[in-house]
């Protein structure tokens, strides 16, 4: 489903009433979960990213949900976020490789495919960094807390 366009100025009195927005120099912000507050095309591309981090994802797919260019989009979402699409994507996927690692009993490789990571050494090496510990190591540690408990002391 593509994105939804927004009317970008609102009235006084409909910015009161709204509690999650907040108009800033005209241009209407809504608040993430975490707080933040960003522009709707950016929380379009952040919501698309999270509900389909397990397929390819691609500038011109996220430029058609957010309604913007490819290059306007990379700029806005850095300015706003802080991080590169290609980094949010990458947090995406790693957040999601720790939900399946700490739920199921699926492989690494199993994982990897469903978050459409090709290379096991690409996958250990990003999660690693996300992380701080190897996809297996996390899977022990979640699995056996009270094992882990003495390490962190």
């Amino acid at each position: 489903m593509r994105g939804l366009r927004i009317n970008m100025l609102i009235s006084e009195k409909e910015e009161e009433a709204c509690t999650d927005t907040k108009v800033k120099n005209g241009v209407l912000k809504e608040k993430t979960e975490e707080g933040k507050e960003h522009r709707p095309e950016i929380l379009t591309v952040m919501l698309y990213i999270q509900d389909h981090c397990g397929e390819e994802l691609n500038w011109e797919t996220l430029s058609y949900e957010a309604m913007l260019s490819p290059g306007y989009l990379r700029t806005l979402f850095r300015k706003e976020t802080g991080k590169s699409l290609h980094q949010y994507i990458s947090q995406c996927r790693m957040e999601k490789a720790e939900e399946l690692l700490a739920e199921t009993n699926l492989t690494v490789g199993e994982i990897m495919s469903m978050l459409s990571v090709k290379h096991l050494s690409y996958f250990g090496k990003q999660f690693r960094n996300y992380s701080g510990l190897s996809p297996v190591e996390y899977r022990k540690r979640v699995m056996d807390p009270q094992t882990y408990a003495a390490w962190d002391e």
